[in-house]
């Protein structure tokens, strides 16, 4: 077990998986959600929320875990470059120009 949990983004929060996420960080000790990220507010959770376009305001995170839309992908990409944070996408959809990002910043 790490002594400090790892700061999580969820990005896409509002959606299925990124609810479920909420639920499961909660109950891990090894795991805080700093800020939880979607278009319009989560239903009740105890995390920050932030709009989607909001990203500068977003306190220091570890990991984003992404299940947006394939339109949130560059954001949350570049939100991730310019911190040093991790990212695991899991959003579907993605053009080609969207897999190139992603290909582009896994090899940064």
């Amino acid at each position: 077990m790490n002594s400090v949990p790892i700061r999580l983004l969820i990005h896409g929060a509002s959606g299925r998986m990124g609810q479920a996420l909420i639920r499961l960080a909660a109950e891990s000790p090894d795991l805080c959600v700093v800020a939880a990220v979607s278009r319009q507010q989560p239903s009740a959770q105890n995390v920050p929320w932030f709009a989607s376009s909001a990203l500068a305001e977003i306190p220091a995170f570890d990991v984003a875990i992404d299940f947006s839309l394939p339109s949130g992908v560059p954001g949350i990409v570049e939100l991730c470059r310019s911190r040093g944070a991790a990212l695991v996408c899991g959003t579907t959809g993605l053009d080609d120009s969207q897999h190139a990002l992603l290909a582009d910043a896994a090899n940064a």
